[in-house]
């Protein structure tokens, strides 16, 4: 896993602990309430790395490049899909 191009480590002080990551939106507010979605059940921190991890991360054998801009991406996505199937369920 690499952050800021170099390998994610303890030592170089430049990681993001899950912890972190799930509690935290990334503009560095709490995340709470809606999440921005309109609605709790919509917004998943969890979900967006999940995502990441399934297909934003990069190549299967290449180093994974994690950044908040890529989580963000992720988000964007997760949101388009949630609001389809939402609208697919109402159109249904």
């Amino acid at each position: 896993l690499h952050i800021k191009g170099r390998k994610m480590s303890k030592s170089l002080k430049n990681f993001v602990t899950i912890r972190e990551m799930l509690g935290k939106n990334n503009n560095g507010k709490d995340e709470g309430g809606d999440g921005g979605m309109g609605g709790g059940s919509l917004s998943s921190p969890a979900d967006d790395f999940r995502l990441w991890c399934l297909g934003l991360s990069g190549r299967y054998r290449a180093p994974a490049i994690y950044s908040p801009e890529r989580i963000d991406e992720a988000r964007a996505i997760r949101e388009k899909l949630v609001r389809f199937l939402v609208d697919g369920e109402s159109w249904v």
